[in-house]
């Protein structure tokens, strides 16, 4: 499904989304989300870029999640960092339409979404079960505060990567390092490589830990 969130308090706030939601969705009274954030090259107006590559692209070849997927888009120009009040708002208003547990929201994203993972993530971390950035980054006070609420997070980059560097996840994870936290260095894999950004999503392991992921296990 294409769709359109409106922000309340700004109406002129904007974000598009895809929602893919899971097979005979009324068999269960909730189901987990799994929100995906996408990098630089999908940014815009047209929702079928989010389909040429990472979660979204598996999801538009008829991979069938046991979840519901959202992908929002960024329009042209700017970074996840910069919308991370619409986005909470957004997650608000997809958990009121439609049969989710809250407490079963996990985030992932690639590049500039990696990024948007990290910085989302540590700014409102008690509303994730987990995290999952690919190549990409953040701030020490993101990193902290996932350390802090012992956030379950899973980074992943390649280890020749030109355009995010590996340091820009290796030196958040000196400071996530806490026994839920891990992270997954491809050798050899610069950031076009299919693994930093689209396989993982085939990869029943990293299906297993997605929808593993449960904030009632923190206590929240």
């Amino acid at each position: 499904m294409r769709l359109q969130f409106v922000g309340k308090v700004r109406p002129l706030d904007r974000l598009s989304y895809l929602l893919y939601a899971p097979d005979a969705v009324e068999i269960q009274e909730k189901w987990p989300l799994i929100i995906y954030l996408h990098g630089l090259s999908a940014r815009g107006d047209d929702l079928s870029l989010l389909e040429t590559y990472g979660l979204p692209q598996v999801m538009a070849e008829g991979y069938k999640a046991p979840a519901f997927v959202a992908a929002p888009q960024l329009p042209d120009g700017l970074f996840w960092a910069q919308r991370l009040e619409l986005l909470s708002d957004w997650l608000d208003d997809v958990l009121a339409r439609y049969p989710i547990d809250p407490g079963r929201v996990t985030l992932t994203g690639v590049s500039l979404g990696g990024y948007g993972v990290w910085y989302w993530g540590g700014w409102q971390p008690k509303r994730f079960a987990g995290l999952m950035p690919l190549c990409g980054g953040g701030n020490y006070l993101s990193a902290q505060a996932i350390q802090r609420e012992t956030l379950p997070l899973w980074a992943i980059s390649g280890d020749i990567d030109p355009v995010v560097p590996l340091s820009e996840m290796t030196r958040l994870m000196t400071i996530v390092t806490h026994s839920k936290a891990r992270q997954t260095i491809h050798e050899g894999a610069d950031h076009d490589d299919d693994r930093v950004h689209t396989s993982p999503y085939k990869d029943s392991e990293i299906w297993d830990w997605l929808l593993a992921q449960c904030r009632n296990d923190r206590g929240i």
